[in-house]
């Protein structure tokens, strides 16, 4: 996984994309770049928890 290398469009953009509204979860012209940035670094350590689990797990077997 590339780690740190997220790709995002600038929300004039996005906003005329519904499927990747639907993907991050909101759409709105009021949701800034601040917004989306702490969405995406919750959203990275919500999946570096669920690596290190998977990692313990399979350490155990």
């Amino acid at each position: 996984m590339a780690e740190g290398r997220i790709k995002y469009h600038p929300l004039t953009k996005a906003g005329t994309n519904p499927r990747l509204n639907q993907i991050v979860g909101f759409g709105s012209e009021t949701s800034r770049s601040g917004e989306y940035a702490d969405r995406i670094k919750r959203i990275m350590k919500k999946l570096k928890d669920i690596s290190a689990r998977i990692d313990k797990l399979a350490n155990q077997v």
